[in-house]
């Protein structure tokens, strides 16, 4: 959705103008190859198989392309709340194909989805209209990164080498787009990936993460997941961790940081740690150490989430 989306894929096929009297008419390349399109709002009532409720019981991965296409559109167009769906049994010449045609059509970009597609486990996923909460975390590391410079971590010649970004990232027959990433100029991959969850979706989160980590070629080297669970009386408690591979390969738990309740978090000191190395990945400029570390403070998540939480109706455990 992003239009400074990290790599496209080489098949990607772009959208001619839109008619403005239906959601969308059929989408075609400059080669004259029909993509996906959607159909009129009451032909399309009849193709959806699940909308609105997140539940995808009764899914079938026999259904065609154009099915998914529509059914996936309706459901994001038809949300009025934060909403998941999950879609399993994805053939991998569906699920990209579906992707980059919901990606490349306008109503769909303007309600602002987070689409991704795992060709190891042929699951689709749709997140729709994230909370604040769910998305606190972006201002964060707006905040944080900055700071590596004015600290003095990154130098000035680094201080351009580094994007933040929550764009498309393509590897293999898998897309996704994350809650949050930084990415390294001139690599095609995020070295540090952001996801961010309610309670319901954790397997989803440590879904993600492997998919990054395992699915990254080596170019992800860290991915941070930030949790947050509802409590009795709308109150929420959060923690945030760090995860890479160890040598072996294997996913590992790094670090994890309480963010709420605030009566079991660390000190003001209490830090997420980021190595150089990890933050450059692949672009690591020469003569730098790999090892040399700077630490995202979790104060900081703390108090930007505090303001999230109130504005979505709930208040830190």
């Amino acid at each position: 959705m992003d239009q400074s989306c990290m790599t496209l894929s080489s098949t990607q096929l772009l959208p001619n103008e839109m008619e403005s009297n239906k959601p969308y008419r059929q989408t075609t390349s400059a080669l004259g190859t029909t993509l996906l399109y959607c159909l009129d709002w009451e032909e399309q009532e009849h193709l959806t198989l699940h909308v609105m409720t997140g539940d995808t019981t009764g899914w079938s991965g026999d259904v065609g392309a154009q099915q998914l296409f529509n059914t996936i559109s309706h459901a994001i167009l038809s949300a009025h709340q934060e909403t998941h769906f999950t879609y399993e049994n994805v053939d991998e010449s569906v699920g990209p194909l579906v992707l980059t045609s919901l990606d490349q059509t306008p109503a769909i970009e303007a309600a602002c989805p987070r689409l991704s597609y795992n060709s190891a486990t042929k699951t689709f996923d749709v997140y729709v209209m994230p909370t604040f909460t769910h998305n606190c975390h972006q201002a964060w590391l707006n905040e944080e990164v900055p700071q590596m410079s004015d600290s003095r971590f990154k130098t000035p010649a680094e201080r351009s080498l580094l994007n933040r970004s929550t764009g498309t990232s393509q590897y293999a027959a898998s897309q996704k787009q994350p809650d949050m990433s930084i990415v390294p100029v001139g690599q095609d991959l995020p070295s540090v990936a952001i996801e961010s969850g309610w309670s319901e979706k954790f397997a989803k989160l440590h879904r993600d993460k492997r998919l990054w980590l395992v699915g990254g070629a080596g170019q992800v080297q860290l991915v941070l997941l930030v949790k947050w669970t509802k409590m009795p009386g709308n109150r929420v408690k959060g923690v945030i961790e760090s995860w890479d591979l160890d040598p072996a390969g294997n996913e590992r738990l790094l670090q994890e940081e309480i963010i709420y309740p605030r009566s079991q978090a660390g000190s003001v000191n209490q830090v997420i740690r980021i190595a150089r190395g990890q933050l450059f990945g692949t672009r690591l400029p020469a003569g730098q150490d790999p090892n040399d570390n700077y630490g995202l403070f979790v104060s900081n998540l703390r108090n930007i989430s505090s303001f999230s939480l109130q504005f979505d109706g709930f208040s830190p455990a």
